[in-house]
């Protein structure tokens, strides 16, 4: 249609403002070395597999916008998103009190945007948007105010624990932002397992919608399992979240990390419960090892899963 026709030409122009950006003719040129840059822009876009991300992308953003349209609007503004800049101190600045500018395109801070305001909301509200996109920021810097209530899971499976936190639910808060409805490793997993027999003619123009319906009737319908599989779990056998901690040697933190993932544990096995804190804290005094951990949650876990009902064949 009109609308349509009107959106590609828009897209294709963000595209084209994109790869005529400096930042972005350096990254084609170190990558893909050829006489004219046309050329090395279609080489760079073909090893990328651009259509493919653009159907994965687009089946993200049409399940959030609805319709098309507006599908097509995020998408416009996500490849056109505005570079940001950041004071950094060397020796000389440092001494002279004149720090420099650095401009920052593929990673940005989060959290210290002026919300009170409107355009501090806007550009919150874009650098979120971006993230979960395909495009540039590639790393988000947070500071605890993107532990809670936001979601950054669309395109990101590792989190960078700069520092560990002072109890373990908010160590399940920060890599719950990355674990959630269709994310990254949920999407990684189900094209690893049943991309292979994603046949040509789906019957569909989004090949995520088969790609789902398959992993649907595999997991759920035919093992019997709850409706929250496979769009919030998935059986992991390879993509999994991936916690990355830096501990420097010596650090108060090896103690700390052993202390919080063993409390997270029995966290887990007392969620839900009446008087959560009480509970915990008798098990810790207990001092049981990981293995008896294990065998205590396999035989006092409740099932709280939506209840199933199996198709009779």
């Amino acid at each position: 249609t009109k609308h349509h026709l009107r959106g590609g030409f828009e897209i294709a122009g963000a595209f084209l403002n994109l790869f005529n950006k400096p930042e972005s003719i350096c990254a084609v040129r170190l990558t893909c070395p050829a006489a004219d840059y046309w050329r090395q822009v279609l080489r760079y876009c073909a090893d990328g597999c651009l259509p493919a991300v653009l159907d994965e992308y687009g089946h993200l953003a049409k399940e959030q916008h609805r319709t098309m349209e507006a599908t097509m609007a995020r998408l416009n503004e996500t490849v056109n998103i505005t570079a940001t800049s950041v004071n950094v101190d060397s020796l000389d600045s440092f001494l002279h009190g004149q720090p420099h500018k650095m401009r920052c395109h593929y990673a940005v801070d989060f959290g210290n945007q002026k919300l009170e305001t409107e355009a501090g909301q806007e550009r919150a509200t874009s650098i979120r948007e971006n993230f979960n996109s395909p495009f540039r920021p590639f790393v988000l810097a947070t500071t605890s105010i993107g532990q809670e209530g936001l979601d950054f899971h669309q395109y990101c499976r590792k989190i960078v624990h700069w520092n560990l936190p002072g109890n373990p639910i908010d160590l399940e808060q920060r890599e719950g932002r990355i674990n959630r409805y269709k994310g990254l490793v949920i999407r990684q997993e189900v094209a690893r397992k049943y991309g292979s027999q994603l046949a040509t003619g789906t019957g569909s123009d989004d090949p995520w919608v088969a790609l789902f319906a398959l992993a649907d009737r595999a997991e759920r319908e035919q093992r019997g399992k709850c409706e929250l599989v496979p769009y919030w779990h998935v059986d992991a056998e390879h993509f999994k979240i991936e916690r990355i901690i830096p501990l420097y040697p010596f650090s108060r933190d090896h103690g700390k990390l052993d202390s919080i993932l063993k409390t997270l544990a029995i966290y887990r096995l007392a969620f839900g419960q009446p008087r959560q804190v009480e509970l915990i804290e008798h098990l810790l005094a207990k001092d049981f090892s990981p293995d008896e951990i294990t065998l205590i949650r396999e035989k006092l876990m409740i099932n709280l899963s939506p209840i199933t009902y199996r198709r009779r064949t």
